[in-house]
């Protein structure tokens, strides 16, 4: 469940991520830094799902 929550969130990233590249020029640069924020936020997240368990 949880490999499926990060990979619908990652979806949105990207997807937002390109319409970021995309639009760039119209956007002010509140908008671009809570971009930037969430591709962060999930890359944390990606982390703590991939690594080693302690037993």
């Amino acid at each position: 469940m949880d490999r499926l929550v990060f990979l619908l969130k990652l979806g949105f990233v990207i997807s937002s991520l390109e319409f970021m590249l995309a639009n760039c020029e119209k956007m002010d640069d509140a908008l671009l830094v809570y971009f930037l924020r969430q591709v962060c936020l999930v890359s944390v997240f990606h982390r703590i799902l991939t690594s080693p368990q302690d037993p």
